[in-house]
């Protein structure tokens, strides 16, 4: 991962300085698994999955595990929804055709996600349960959607743009380095690996080509 291209904005900057936290929480959680600590899960709401809505703050007791399952559940969560919520304003607000079906297509996966993940969950009788850093994606969210809010034209598109490969980033990275190496359970590593992660990595992608096109329509002659 480059980190030029992950603090190429002031949001990006605080992932970035997320990255380092949970690095050294999961080699902290190493040494917590590896002497035999266990985390007992917690019953499951009866909400039913379908009916989808970022999870309240939910700190997780300081004697479990950073990386427990709970911990992993909830943090996959918040990760959805920095790329939900600012796709929503931007199906309304971008410009370029292109960058609006981009932001339906987040919409759209990322909550087929988000409820597969919770089906998953309830049927394991398992509450996602906050860490510092899942607390620290949901802190950054209204901010950040501030700052969209405040953008019109091209240089909403070029912000957008960008904060959806910091966020994109950093969820692989959260994904190669913590979620899928410490999930315990079989099922949960299983989809993060096989069905979470190759679907961020084709939205980076994708973005990362978007944001090209746009970085070229900004020096054409008119170009804002």
């Amino acid at each position: 991962m480059s980190s030029r291209q992950l603090t190429a904005t002031p949001f990006g900057a605080a992932l970035a300085t997320l990255l380092v936290a949970a690095t050294t929480a999961c080699a902290q959680t190493r040494v917590t698994k590896e002497a035999g600590g266990t985390v007992a899960p917690t019953p499951a709401p009866a909400a039913a999955a379908a009916n989808l809505a970022p999870l309240p703050p939910n700190p997780m007791n300081p004697a479990e595990a950073m990386w427990a399952d709970p911990a992993i559940a909830a943090t996959a969560s918040r990760s959805n929804f920095q790329e939900i919520e600012p796709s929503r304003l931007a199906v309304q607000r971008a410009t370029m055709p292109e960058l609006k079906q981009y932001a339906q297509m987040m919409i759209d996966e990322h909550t087929a996600l988000e409820s597969q993940m919770r089906a998953m969950l309830q049927a394991k009788g398992v509450t996602p349960q906050d860490n510092g850093f899942s607390l620290q994606l949901h802190r950054n969210l209204p901010p950040m959607l501030a700052m969209l809010e405040g953008k019109t034209g091209m240089a909403f598109d070029k912000d957008y743009a960008q904060h959806m490969i910091s966020s994109h980033m950093l969820t692989l990275h959260t994904l190669d380095t913590s979620l899928i190496p410490e999930a315990d359970d079989a099922e949960m590593k299983t989809m993060l690996q096989t069905v979470v992660r190759p679907k961020v990595q084709a939205h980076l992608e994708q973005i990362r080509a978007i944001h090209e096109k746009l970085a070229h329509a900004g020096m054409a002659p008119g170009g804002d």
